[in-house]
């Protein structure tokens, strides 16, 4: 970069001052003067009258003389004062500038103490700044790009002020974060020459890109992670905000982190995270409020610690609700500050959904009851009362023919006495089954006319599935024997109490040989042993009990649909969690297809509204409408449908609010990369230096008339 030299803003007003005043200068100097005659009392003065008169002569050259050289460079100040000296950079100007404005969501934080918005105050300053580049000589073009989470032209290149001038009051504020990078991308592909013509070189087409500066008006964020470069261009960032707010602490309480998941042991239950943000010098007590659909359905007060000069103050809050049925979860902070936009946070949370069942029962003859009559019709109501997306029963011969395609169709498989020849791997739920689970052994059948009938004497009241379960009055008759968890599965199923240790070692080798393990949790036990297991057979969770439902009095009690439903849950974990989107993302929307295949009316209602013609036979089904400008609970119209779109700030940087400062030493006006493009009026210097000239003419003359 070359060094800076000076320029005029207004040549015109110079050349005009010129024509008027040096004329009147010379003047003085050329014309005679008028004398009148007087009576002196000596003629010694004589010489001087005559040397005075051949001064006066009109048409001569005039002659050299300290005043004239004086009075010269003091006209000659004074004209370049009205010429508006400038300095700008020295290599050959700017003959392109961008301006780049910031509308990320913490420009709409106040920045000054009348209450005026960073962007207004950033289109303000830039507005100033085009009156400057437009008094020049050779006015640039000027292009005008504004950003946030992306970056667009806001129009075409102009030199005229009016229009530059409407462009960047048409600049709208957005809840969207900051990114100067890519607007710094933006920048470097409009000032990347094109491509070279035969006689171009490298000179040339190096001048032509180092003619273009850009000026970023941004509150500053936070640079050091917000990266700014612009290559080759060199940016100049000017701050916009008062520092003086920032140094009192900016009042503003953001939800910067969102989660709301359901429980995998109970999916009715949903966890919902919030992280705080206080961005305020002092600590803030604030009533954080859930709702669903509007209604709301919990309220707690948290306090967040202030802001030190590490950054600001930050609390993590989480709560625990009871919500199967879904709907739109909203979390806020009812308190007004400096930024609204991330006062609340939106989700839509899905229902608890539950997949199909498969019912596997014994074989019967060709004439026996349908299958579904020969299941337990306790078993059948409560698995068709907990919401699953249906129940089919089979026989066990038609579960080995189509127990290859189980994973894709069901979601649970209930064995109703029933022993498969191989465990299939979906989570599977077994009442009365002699299940060989992995080649590990066959549990041996305990009568209850040899043994008795027992109560279930304990159960693990810590457990998701036992967790609500009451057993101190089940009793259990024919049951299998289950080995206590650090047991090995082994002996046989005729109903004697040897073990068969050869074929214990060769179950071991058989599970050893399949490559995977069984582990095993006791839930429930009886007088014999255990009576409920949970197993982990390779990653595919799985509930036994040791008796069928007509050896107990289980069904008819209280504590039977809860246990199918926790079991279900436990078995099936519901992995749907609350949906959103952020400011920052690009939408794609999935519109229902429609039956007529031809264009439908896609509706966008919220803080920002727009319709959108969707051809459903054109592309791939899906309907991309980019970043939303405005945070906020949005619905999709479509078809007769209406659907929310949920879209959060969730910007930490953004909550901040902070003023920064760029370059070294925190100087506002220091260039972020290369040089900057200034602009800097020094008339008053010449102003000065006419005044000086003055002073010296005058003593010129004092001297001089004393001589």
């Amino acid at each position: 970069m070359g060094d800076r030299r000076v320029t005029l803003l207004a040549p015109g007003a110079m050349l005009l001052a010129a024509a008027l005043a040096v004329p009147v200068l010379a003047a003085f100097y050329l014309l005679k003067l008028r004398r009148r005659p007087m009576r002196v009392t000596s003629t010694m003065l004589w010489d001087q009258a005559a040397r005075d008169l051949e001064v006066n002569v009109p048409f001569r050259w005039i002659r050299p003389s300290w005043l004239l050289l004086l009075h010269a460079l003091i006209l000659a100040a004074l004209l370049i004062a009205i010429g508006r000296p400038a300095l700008s950079d020295g290599d050959g100007g700017a003959g392109r500038v961008f301006i780049l404005i910031d509308r990320s969501a913490s420009m709409n934080a106040p920045g000054d103490q009348g209450g005026a918005s960073r962007l207004a105050l950033a289109k303000a300053e830039a507005r100033a700044l085009v009156g400057t580049l437009a008094d020049g000589a050779q006015p640039p073009e000027v292009t005008v790009i504004a950003f946030a989470a992306d970056a667009a032209v806001v129009g075409p290149p102009a030199r005229d002020m009016g229009s530059i001038t409407s462009m960047i009051d048409a600049i709208e504020p957005t809840d969207q974060p900051g990114e100067p990078a890519v607007a710094a991308e933006l920048v470097r592909s409009l000032t990347t020459a094109a491509p070279r013509d035969s006689d171009e070189t490298d000179d040339t087409r190096s001048l032509a890109e180092r003619a273009a500066r850009a000026v970023v008006f941004t509150d500053g964020g936070d640079l050091t992670t917000r990266t700014l470069s612009a290559g080759i261009t060199p940016v100049r960032v000017q701050i916009v905000g008062d520092r003086t707010l920032q140094s009192l602490g900016t009042r503003n309480i953001g939800i910067v982190g969102f989660a709301a998941d359901r429980e995998i042991e109970d999916p009715e239950s949903v966890r919902v995270f919030v992280r705080l943000l206080n961005a305020g010098a002092t600590d803030a007590s604030v009533p954080l409020i859930v709702r669903l659909d509007g209604e709301a359905i919990d309220r707690k007060g948290v306090t967040i610690p202030a802001a030190t000069p590490a950054g600001p103050g930050e609390r993590a809050e989480s709560v625990r609700l009871s919500i199967p049925e879904g709907g739109v979860l909203t979390v806020s902070i009812d308190r007004a500050d400096a930024l609204g936009a991330d006062n609340a946070v939106h989700a839509v949370l899905p229902p608890v959904r539950r997949p199909a069942v498969l019912v596997v029962v014994p074989d019967a003859p060709a004439d026996a009851a349908a299958p579904r009559e020969r299941t337990d019709p306790i078993l059948l109501d409560v698995l068709d009362a907990i919401g699953t997306a249906g129940v089919r029963v089979i026989e066990r011969r038609q579960f080995e023919r189509t127990a290859s395609r189980l994973a894709e169709d069901f979601g649970l498989v209930v064995f109703d006495r029933v022993r498969p020849a191989s465990m299939p791997r979906v989570p599977s739920l077994s009442f009365g089954a002699p299940v060989d689970l992995g080649g590990q052994g066959v549990p041996r059948v305990v009568r209850a006319a040899d043994r008795g009938r027992t109560p279930v004497l304990a159960w693990d009241r810590d457990h998701p599935v036992m967790r609500d379960a009451v057993l101190d009055t089940i009793f259990v008759g024919d049951r299998l024997i289950f080995p206590e968890d650090d047991e090995d599965l082994t002996g046989s199923d005729d109903g004697t109490d040897e073990p068969d240790r050869a074929r214990s070692e060769i179950h071991r080798e058989i599970g050893r040989e399949i490559g995977r393990e069984i582990g095993r949790t006791t839930l429930a036990r009886g007088a014999t042993g255990p009576l409920i297991l949970a197993l982990d057979d390779g990653g595919v969770r799985r509930i036994a009990t040791a008796f069928s439902l007509d050896q107990t009095n289980w069904p008819v009690h209280f504590s039977f649909p809860i246990f199918v439903l926790s079991a279900f849950d436990f078995l099936v974990p519901n992995t749907d969690a609350a949906a959103w989107s952020e400011t920052r993302d690009e939408i794609v929307l999935a519109p229902p297809r429609s039956a007529s295949r031809e264009p439908i009316e896609v509706t966008l209602e919220g803080p920002v509204s727009k319709s959108i013609r969707w051809d459903p036979a054109r592309g791939d089904g899906r309907l991309p409408i980019g970043r939303l400008d405005r945070a906020g609970l949005y619905t999709v119209r479509t078809d007769g449908t209406a659907t929310p779109l949920p879209v959060n700030l969730l910007s930490p940087a953004e909550s901040a609010v902070r003023v920064g400062s760029v370059g070294a030493g925190g100087d506002d006006g220091a260039p972020i990369a290369g040089r900057g493009l200034e602009i800097r009026e020094i008339w008053r210097w010449f102003v000065l230096a006419a005044g000086v000239g003055l002073l010296l003419e005058w003593l010129v003359f004092t001297l001089r008339s004393r001589a």
